[in-house]
C-alpha cells in the first residue's frame, strides 16, 4: 500500500511527501526483516518484489 501511495504522490509531483512515505515504508521493512530469526525466512522476505521496489524507489527519490 505504501509503495502504491508513494508512486501516486510521485506521479503528482509531490516528491517531499512521497519521500516521507517511503522513509516510513523502508523503516517498517527493516524492522520486520530484523525480527525474522530463521535464515530461510529472512531470505524469502528479502526476495519479495514489492520490498525491493520500495527500497529502489526510496533510493531513487532520495537522490532526486
Amino acid at each position: 500500500v505504501r509503495l502504491v501511495f508513494a508512486r501516486v504522490l510521485e506521479a503528482h509531483g509531490e516528491l517531499p511527501r512521497a519521500r516521507e512515505v517511503l522513509v516510513a515504508a523502508v523503516t517498517r521493512l527493516a524492522e520486520r526483516r530484523a525480527a525474522i530469526e530463521e535464515p530461510a525466512l529472512a531470505a524469502s522476505f528479502d526476495s519479495v518484489a514489492e520490498h525491493a521496489a520500495t527500497i529502489a524507489l526510496a533510493e531513487r527519490l532520495a537522490s532526486a
